[in-house]
């Protein structure tokens, strides 16, 4: 079951689908456990309807979505979990690449954009702590963002910002959510006059300058407010849904708007594009190799829910929390190899981090920016598949291979029915292994035409459970990957014992040039 209000919070007292005790079994046999499936509001709704009602004449709860599984195979259960994702919230399958913006000033922002369009990036979203204030109505200062704005789009880049909605959020009394004491509740009341403003000062300063993206960190998760002065609501029942569907009319004024919409909780069925993948932030605090092999995991893990554009990563080009400078490209360099590794990894997975920081490459380092236009280059060419779903095949350990398979078994919308990635991040030694590839949700199902970044293509006879083995030969920090099509008519088809052996050109990460053989 997915809920429509899933409440940005991992507690299940304040989430709205969850298992509860069944208070009328008295005879079953496992006791009075979590026996009973609700989805029910937390707190209220305590909505006053009618013709003097309070709220109004109607109500319209949350929706929760249930979906049958036909197996308990976790990966069949994952791949049915993002096709409805896919299917009931579209918009999750945008994904367009973007750097994330510490500086908002006209400058900044222009020679970011022209650094944007160099490389094929297509957004800027202004970051926290660049000095974008999108609650400001002074007239100067929004025509200059607007004249950035205009900039951008000449230029062929959309650009958004980021704003602090309610959570962790103090406005005053008047405008706080506050307990029963009087206290304040962790938020700012969505349900509040001083919300009106609020979303009243955000909305002209999107149309003002027409800002294409709107990243809403910190939107309602759950608070609860028990004021009896607020505009919005009579008390803390009611406080819930009343600022719950208030702040997801705001998402539906910006979807109607077109605008792309970065959250950091699940709301995807009212709107929202992208919410993080799922990382600690203090991972970004470790050295730069310890924050690889965590993004991996990272990945792994939360696109067993997710599909790879559902969900947001990151990468720390300047200074974030701590550990600088080892925690940061920049020092250390746009030609080293913690850079191009970070580039391959969320390249070839298919997930869009927030590429935070000022530049995207060394001005005054030509072969900087090339790099960054390989891989550009390599995503547009493979998009499709790399956006496509991925099978689960082993996790990173920093020690030996890792390895995921995108597949697509709808054979009109790319030649690639199937790609293979694996990763060796470990800088000690090469590796020479084989790896099983299950192509069964590719829809290949006799013979395949496999190929090595690139290189030539053989066929391969698929095995009776829909697997071919791929022999692995890898540099120390390395990357490559495998496309799997359906052959040509006229190619020869290959013998059931046929494996393809594949060597590795040395060279970080090797993503680019690599020979094939059998």
């Amino acid at each position: 079951m997915a809920s429509e209000m899933t409440r940005g919070t991992k507690d299940p007292s304040r989430g709205t689908t969850r298992l509860g005790p069944d208070e009328s079994c008295t005879t079953c046999t496992q006791g009075n456990g979590a026996l009973l499936l609700r989805s029910v509001y937390p707190r209220g709704p305590a909505a006053q309807l009618g013709p003097a009602g309070f709220h109004g004449r109607s109500f319209a709860s949350f929706r929760t979505y249930v979906l049958l599984h036909d197996s308990d195979e976790a990966e069949r259960q994952g791949l049915a979990l993002r096709r409805m994702y896919r299917t009931l919230a579209p918009q999750v399958t945008e994904n367009p690449t973007f750097l994330h913006l510490t500086d908002a000033t006209e400058a900044g922002i222009r020679r970011a954009v022209d650094q944007c369009a160099a490389v094929g990036f297509e957004m800027i979203i202004l970051s926290f702590g660049s000095g974008l204030d999108m609650e400001s109505t002074d007239p100067a200062y929004v025509r200059s963002v607007a004249a950035s704005v205009e900039y951008a789009h000449s230029r062929g880049i959309e650009l958004g910002g980021y704003n602090l909605m309610a959570s962790s959020r103090r406005v005053g009394h008047a405008g706080d959510c506050v307990n029963a004491s009087g206290a304040w509740n962790g938020a700012a009341c969505l349900a509040s006059s001083w919300s009106d403003g609020y979303f009243r000062r955000v909305k002209d300063f999107i149309e003002a300058t027409g800002l294409d993206a709107i990243e809403t960190d910190g939107p309602y998760e759950g608070q609860s407010c028990a004021s009896k002065e607020h505009a919005h609501h009579r008390g803390e029942e009611d406080s819930a849904w009343t600022q719950y569907e208030r702040n997801m009319e705001f998402y539906a004024w910006c979807k109607e708007r077109g605008m792309y919409v970065h959250a950091p909780d699940p709301y995807y069925f009212r709107g929202i594009n992208k919410d993080g993948m799922g990382y600690v932030e203090t991972n970004w605090n470790l050295p730069l190799w310890e924050q690889i092999t965590l993004a991996r995991q990272n990945i792994y893990d939360g696109t067993w829910v997710k599909a790879p554009s559902q969900g947001w990563m990151f990468v720390p080009l300047v200074k974030y929390h701590g550990g600088w400078p080892q925690c940061c490209v920049e020092p250390a360099g746009f030609l080293h190899g913690e850079w191009e590794f970070y580039l391959s990894m969320y390249f070839a997975t298919g997930v869009s981090p927030c590429y935070r920081g000022t530049r995207l490459y060394d001005d005054e380092e030509p072969a900087s920016e090339a790099l960054v236009q390989r891989y550009v280059a390599f995503n547009n060419k493979y998009r499709t598949i790399l956006h496509a779903d991925m099978v689960h095949l082993k996790r990173a350990d920093g020690n030996g291979i890792d390895a995921l398979l995108h597949v697509e078994p709808v054979a009109a919308k790319c030649r690639e029915r199937a790609m293979l990635v694996v990763f060796h991040q470990s800088r000690a030694a090469a590796i020479n292994t084989t790896l099983r590839v299950p192509l069964y949700y590719s829809g290949l199902d006799d013979v395949a035409s496999v190929s090595r970044m690139g290189g030539e293509a053989t066929t391969v006879r698929l095995r009776r459970d829909f697997s071919v083995t791929v022999r692995v030969e890898m540099a120390p920090a390395s990357v490559a990957w495998w496309v799997f099509e359906s052959p040509p008519g006229s190619a020869k088809r290959a013998d059931a014992s046929q494996r393809s052996v594949i060597t590795h050109t040395p060279g970080l990460p090797g993503l680019f040039d690599a020979t094939t053989k059998t």
